[in-house]
């Protein structure tokens, strides 16, 4: 009997990603998933407040981060525009070209069947 919840219990970790799970970056912020085919989106529970602008036209902007990480390791944000994502066995990343999300010792919310998107 202990073999066959042992058994239960790993498919359970082992499955794939539903809606209302989550992912929680090296920073401590937390981000629901929803998935969509090939399309993936991660976003923030929370609003973040980030400093956009130079000098005095500086502003203050509170918006959730969203992700879109597609299968082929691209990504969209609004707030940061086109990006990549990767994973390896310690986690996944998305990347920007001014700023990156690490999300250490999670599953990759999306499915890379080809294996491309592995560093």
């Amino acid at each position: 009997m202990r073999i066959v919840t042992f058994l239960a219990a790993a498919l359970v970790t082992a499955a794939p990603v539903f809606a209302g799970d989550t992912r929680i970056s090296s920073n401590g912020d937390e981000y629901s998933v929803s998935v969509e085919a090939d399309l993936t989106s991660l976003r923030s529970l929370y609003p973040k407040a980030r400093f956009i602008g130079v000098g005095a036209s500086t502003e203050i902007v509170r918006d959730h981060d969203e992700f879109l990480m597609m299968a082929d390791c691209k990504t969209y944000s609004p707030f940061f525009g086109y990006g990549t994502w990767a994973w390896a066995n310690g986690g996944f990343f998305i990347d920007f070209e001014d700023i990156g999300f690490e999300f250490p010792q999670q599953d990759a919310p999306i499915e890379d069947k080809t294996g491309k998107c592995r560093i």
